[in-house]
């Protein structure tokens, strides 16, 4: 009898443990705003207006974050921010669809050349001076997608793995970052090829032209 008592409240323990460390429900958020605090090693799913989804994670300091997150306009994606700094973190988050002059659907030409076509872009900013972060975002299948950052009037790309529908990529400091795409390699061929091809037709109708004179 004591021995199986003592498996039970055991048992309770483990899962009460399990429970606190894996948070596996969405916190729902009914406005744009919102401030939460969380323990070190937590992890939180916030859904804005039943839509966009930001889950944070301050690996090993308790973390008292500011959410402003247009929902509305961004629609249902899930973001996720992971920091790691060895002091208490105070977070300042404002997510936007359109923001610093990058408009959804729009062409960036920079040193190269990008589609804004994700819809997400955020401002972040911590007290933090030294510490590690991880940005992701739930792409699906798509291909191609770049974490970038706005460095005065440049757009500075980073390198972004897609790992399970994720794009991944490892920062070290935060400021206004989006997610990009890079056209790829056949498009661009397809769209070199057609202007060759219409070049190639203006200069035989030239050449037909000039010779019926």
């Amino acid at each position: 009898m004591l021995f199986g008592a003592l498996m039970l409240i055991g048992l309770v323990s483990f899962t009460a443990t399990s429970m606190g460390a894996i948070q596996t429900s969405d916190i729902p958020v009914s406005t744009n705003t919102h401030n939460a605090h969380q323990n070190a090693g937590e992890s939180q799913t916030y859904r804005f207006m039943a839509r966009t989804r930001l889950r944070i994670n301050s690996t090993n300091s308790p973390i008292n974050v500011t959410m402003d997150v247009d929902a509305m306009s961004i629609g249902e994606k899930t973001v996720t921010v992971e920091i790691n700094c060895s002091q208490p973190v105070l977070m300042n988050m404002t997510c936007k669809e359109n923001m610093d002059g990058f408009q959804n659907g729009s062409t960036i030409r920079n040193r190269n050349r990008f589609r804004y076509n994700y819809g997400f872009a955020a401002n972040i900013s911590v007290n933090c001076t030294n510490f590690t972060a991880t940005l992701k975002a739930e792409v699906g299948d798509t291909k191609g997608y770049k974490w970038a950052y706005l460095e005065g009037d440049t757009l500075i790309e980073v390198p972004t793995e897609i790992i399970d529908g994720e794009a991944i990529a490892e920062v070290d400091h935060f400021s206004t970052w989006i997610l990009v795409n890079t056209p790829s390699i056949g498009l661009g061929l397809t769209a070199l090829t057609a202007g060759l091809v219409t070049m190639g037709m203006v200069l035989v109708i030239y050449k037909m032209k000039k010779n019926k004179h």
